[in-house]
């Protein structure tokens, strides 16, 4: 899919809160401004990023994620809440796809 056709991402900029784009490959495609003065800038995968794991946090953890949700069941949405811990600061994040 090519992201930059589906939305305007300076639009995400004016977002004060975080907002990180995630492919089915769980690759960061889009972090907004939030999100890279909290987590900074480069290629990473939400789960490297968020927990700093090496490997998606549903087989690390027992998580439930959204990608795997979608991708097992079919469906073409889901929600997952997700607390991510950085900088001695806990973040409560949804998960929409």
């Amino acid at each position: 899919m090519e992201y930059e056709k589906v939305l305007d991402w300076f639009t995400l900029d004016d977002i004060h809160e975080l907002v990180l784009v995630v492919d089915g490959d769980h690759d960061v495609v889009y972090a907004n401004s939030k999100a890279k003065e909290l987590y900074g800038e480069g290629e990473q995968t939400c789960y490297s990023l968020s927990r700093g794991l090496n490997l998606p946090r549903y087989e690390a953890e027992g998580c439930t994620c959204p990608i795997k949700n979608i991708k097992d069941s079919g469906i073409d949405k889901s929600e997952v809440v997700h607390v991510h811990k950085k900088r001695c600061s806990t973040l409560l994040c949804s998960s929409f796809i």
